[in-house]
């Protein structure tokens, strides 16, 4: 390097380890002066989501959550960087739905739809549904439907 330069360096976005100790090591032949001015460790980070709906009253305690999400995952895979879940005890215990790929619209959104069985969950009738995503995609939802019986 000459003059005052800046250099970035990026760890591969699949190394999630944590390191104590850092080591900068600079190897030119002894005559060179060399000067650090400042040195930056920066964190970049996407924001795992989590979104949760406020609780709906079923009549009973269902068996059944059926969960359908409009979403484009920007790359991402069905129930590892989008996974649904379904709960009839106001969000206590969750059950994870399995999403299906449905139907593609013209804007890049994908349908996605799946059915989990809840009779194992602590019986109620609130019912809500949340909706998590992985910190490697930018996920795009835009709308999430439960339905229960």
């Amino acid at each position: 390097w000459t003059g005052s330069q800046r250099r970035v360096y990026e760890i591969a976005p699949g190394n999630r380890a944590s390191y104590t100790y850092h080591r900068l090591q600079i190897t030119t032949a002894p005559a060179y002066y060399h000067m650090v001015g400042e040195i930056e460790f920066l964190q970049l980070v996407t924001p795992v989501m989590s979104l949760r709906s406020v609780a709906y009253t079923a009549l009973s305690a269902p068996a059944t959550a059926m969960i359908t999400v409009a979403a484009d995952l920007n790359g991402g895979v069905v129930n590892t960087d989008l996974i649904a879940y379904a709960s009839r005890d106001n969000g206590a215990t969750w059950t994870a739905v399995t999403l299906t790929v449905g139907r593609a619209l013209a804007d890049g959104t994908t349908i996605y739809s799946g059915t989990a069985s809840i009779a194992a969950q602590p019986s109620g009738t609130n019912m809500k549904w949340r909706i998590d995503t992985s910190d490697d995609f930018t996920v795009d939802a835009s709308a999430v439907v439960l339905q229960w019986s």
